[in-house]
């Protein structure tokens, strides 16, 4: 009885367990130079072949990349410091004698486990805190140039993706726009261009979030106009396109052509589109706020134009029938007051009707100096037009047929203003509005309406943009597991090879590796897969991380049972 008592009170093995760690520190660490050093130098071979960034560059991004790196080499290179440390310790019999000095194959296995801890701990740190903050740096050495983003595909014969738009041309050149003749062309609502591209033989696609073309534009010609801002307090680059000599198609059930000018929008970072580079607390929060998001946010502006058109029509609607006159304001200061009977659809603008007693439109025009005209027209037309970059809805007005009442000018045949501003201007208010209430709004437009009634362009807005959010969403949650589940996976996987190693003790050193590394291959593989089912299906995405993992786990408890009952 004495000497059972003392065998269970024997203490533990503290300098063996010193010795296998240390070998496995060593060991881990010049695993893991090759292997960093080797993917390192592979993640820099395609921004450094498609000129984004040069050799002074790439050796500064392959600094920057050494970081998150780790979280995909390091679970390889424990798995191969362990294989060989209990390689070596049972090769050498001392696992026997380890085994007749009364240490289970648990303490033996106890300097693999802590390592393992360590690790799974440290990746955890890296993956949800350190790597996004690195990945944030390695985006602005990459994309520092956007000109570079958009001229570099397209000069390898590739199309230049900007969202959800791909832009293909024959070829790309870059114009100081200093050097232009007319510098009002260098500001687009409100911002200034510092960069200009000019694309000739140009196909403009509108892609939805299934993939399918939901637009598509030929150009002869097309100038992209870039222009510095801040996001979310982060610098970024505003693109403005602009095509000659277009000919488009929505949907195969409109056309139009002449020269378009495509709404402004981000030129794409990926640390603004892709979960993996947000830290734990900005997922959280990204999860809440979406709006964050830049692809959100931009169709989330693309839905509020529409409502925006369909309020701005509303208000124009109601201040002729109540009041008999619309007021409007021009960009120069300008009050033109117009008074018609009401307004009908004329196929995407809206045709002023005349007064019963007169038969015109009587338009007074209060200039901003003070002086005024009156004047009338036998027809007149409204458009409205959206801009989501400047948050602002404009109306042009266009008027037959002008007699000018106060003087004996000569009759006009036409006369039109652009870009002014409803008295009350919904604008706003609806830009400012977050994704949930604007897809509330919409929804109950789209309720008291029925059948055919449904605007297109507003249904497509809003679907999208809930598609959007859902497929954000589900991203972040299979990215949480997918962080998650490295950490985890590298303590088995480092298990897995202390086993395996103790198993085959009378195997080569390399077999008895690929028996642990290829299930560590399918674990990664599943990990990854997984988080990219994920943003389909949440539910399988789920499944198929983890079930990597309790595949490896099952894999080393079965080995290791076998270990200790043989």
């Amino acid at each position: 009885m004495t000497q059972l008592t003392h065998m269970r009170r024997r203490r533990p093995p503290l300098l063996l367990w010193r010795a296998l760690f240390l070998e496995l520190a060593r060991l881990l660490l010049m695993a893991e130079g090759v292997l960093l050093s080797i993917t390192v130098f592979a993640a820099a071979i395609r921004p450094l072949a498609s000129g984004q960034i040069g050799p002074l560059g790439a050796l500064k991004f392959m600094a920057l990349a050494s970081i998150p790196m780790l979280q995909y080499t390091l679970p390889f290179a424990a798995c191969f410091a362990t294989t060989l440390t209990y390689h070596r310790l049972t090769s050498d019999n001392e696992e026997v004698a380890m085994r007749a000095g009364g240490v289970s194959h648990r303490s033996m296995l106890a300097p693999a486990f802590g390592m393992g801890m360590l690790l799974m701990v440290g990746l955890a740190i890296l993956t949800n805190e350190t790597n996004p903050r690195f990945f944030h740096m390695m985006e602005r050495v990459v994309k520092k140039d956007a000109a570079r983003f958009i001229v570099g595909p397209i000069q390898r014969g590739e199309a230049a993706r900007l969202d959800d738009l791909l832009v293909y041309a024959d070829s790309a050149i870059r114009i100081d726009p200093d050097d232009l003749p007319d510098a009002a062309e260098r500001t687009t609502s409100g911002l200034k261009a510092y960069d200009l591209l000019v694309l000739e033989g140009v196909v403009v696609v509108t892609t939805e979030s299934d993939g399918s073309i939901s637009a598509d534009i030929a150009a002869e010609r097309a100038e992209v106009w870039l222009h510095a801002g801040v996001i979310d307090g982060q610098d970024t680059t505003v693109a403005v396109i602009r095509l000659r000599n277009a000919v488009g198609e929505n949907q195969g059930v409109g056309s139009g052509e002449g020269t378009f000018t495509l709404a402004p929008f981000e030129v794409p970072r990926s640390v603004s589109d892709k979960p993996k580079f947000y830290t734990t607390r900005q997922l959280r929060e990204l999860y809440r706020e979406p709006d964050i998001n830049a692809g959100v946010d931009r169709r989330r502006r693309l839905l509020a134009a529409q409502l925006v058109t369909r309020l701005a029509e509303e208000e124009i609607r109601a201040s002729l029938e109540n009041e008999g006159r619309l007021v409007l304001t021009t960009e120069g200061g300008d009050r033109l007051i117009v008074r018609a009977a009401g307004v009908t659809d004329a196929g995407g603008a809206l045709s002023l009707d005349p007064s019963p007693t007169s038969g015109r439109i009587d338009v007074d025009w209060r200039r901003a100096d003070h002086g005024s005209r009156q004047q009338n027209a036998s027809e007149a037309v409204l458009r409205i037009s959206t801009d989501p970059q400047a948050s602002a809805a404009f109306v042009s007005l266009e008027l037959g047929d002008v007699k000018n009442i106060d003087s004996n000018e000569a009759t006009l045949s036409e006369l039109s203003w652009s870009r002014m501003r409803l008295a009350n201007d919904p604008a706003p208010a609806v830009f400012g509005a977050d994704s949930t209430s604007l897809l509330g709004d919409a929804d109950v437009i789209l309720a008291s309406l029925t059948g055919d009634g449904k605007p297109r362009d507003l249904v497509k807005a809003r679907n999208n943009l809930e598609s959007r959010i859902d497929k954000l969403r589900r991203e972040i949650v299979g990215q949480r597991n997918e962080r998650l589940a490295y950490a985890v996976a590298c303590l088995f996987i480092t298990l897995t090879g202390a086993i395996m190693a103790i198993r085959l003790r009378d195997a080569m050193p390399l077999i008895v590796y690929l028996w642990s590394f290829f299930p560590a291959v399918a674990t990664v593989v599943t990990i990854s897969g997984g988080e990219n089912v994920s943003s389909r299906n949440v539910g399988l995405g789920i499944v198929v991380i983890w079930g990597g993992i309790t595949a490896l786990a099952s894999y080393g408890a079965t080995v290791y049972l076998h270990v200790r009952r043989h």
